[in-house]
């Protein structure tokens, strides 16, 4: 009974906060993916930050093909710290074939974390086995959102 209490008070939260954002959906943009990231997650921000990763993640409308995650690659201690998770919302074939090709920019969602960061090694590897990438963003949900960007990767 709890749990469906809950949920209900959870899912009100959502419902609420979308209502009070200006959120536009991904099919108001006529296609342009980066356009809609922008409005929703980078102009208004400022609604996710300080908030977890899983609410990022449930009001996402793209598909996720691949998930990555981002720091400083080695400490003084010779660790590698998770400082946030990158989205590519393009299949890994079409991404792959922008580098090769050297001709359109990868455009890649970025989640950034507020710290305590944890080991990228560690976490990883002790994670459970994802059946997709959209489970692999949600590993990370109860991570708490310090800053969101759409980057381009320059090919060339």
């Amino acid at each position: 009974m709890k749990k469906i209490i809950l949920t209900v008070i959870l899912a009100f939260a959502v419902f609420n906060a979308k209502a009070q954002l200006p959120y536009k959906q991904l099919s108001q943009f006529n296609g342009d993916t980066v356009a809609y990231l922008e409005y929703n997650f980078v102009t208004h921000k400022s609604a996710f930050i300080g908030n977890t990763v899983e609410m990022v993640i449930e009001w996402l409308e793209i598909p996720i093909y691949q998930v990555n995650s981002f720091g400083p690659y080695v400490q003084a201690d010779n660790k590698s710290y998770m400082h946030g998770i990158d989205i590519n919302y393009e299949p890994r074939s079409e991404t792959l074939k922008k580098w090769r090709d050297r001709g359109k920019p990868v455009l890649v969602f970025s989640i950034e974390f507020e710290p305590p960061y944890e080991d990228d090694w560690a976490f990883w590897y002790y994670a459970p086995p994802f059946t997709s990438e959209r489970d692999k963003a949600v590993y990370v949900k109860d991570k708490i959102v310090k800053d969101i960007k759409v980057r381009i990767r320059d090919t060339h």
